[in-house]
């Protein structure tokens, strides 16, 4: 989750928060709470920064990663996916106001 200090960082620093936890989920093999935690912080990152895209992207892998283990993590997969798509649908949105 954010904390407020993240708030105020900039566009450019959020993206590169982003990267980072992206590349550290990635990187991590198995379930863990670790790799869900950095998958839902890089998307939060994205979505401060207003990047749309990568938002959508890391919500995306968030919802695939949770959909390998079912169970409980199927209402977490969902939710990612609505995410990720209410993200996509800022990125419509953009380009139609242009």
């Amino acid at each position: 989750m954010m904390f407020f200090g993240e708030e105020r960082l900039g566009p450019a620093a959020l993206d590169a928060r982003g990267d980072r936890l992206m590349s550290s989920a990635r990187r991590r093999q198995g379930w863990s709470f670790a790799i869900s935690r950095d998958f839902r912080g890089a998307a939060y990152s994205y979505v401060l920064a207003e990047n749309w895209r990568k938002a959508a992207q890391a919500f995306s892998e968030l919802a695939a990663y949770d959909l390998q283990f079912g169970g409980e993590h199927e209402l977490s997969a969902a939710s990612a996916l609505l995410r990720s798509a209410k993200c996509y649908g800022q990125i419509e949105d953009k380009g139609t106001q242009q």
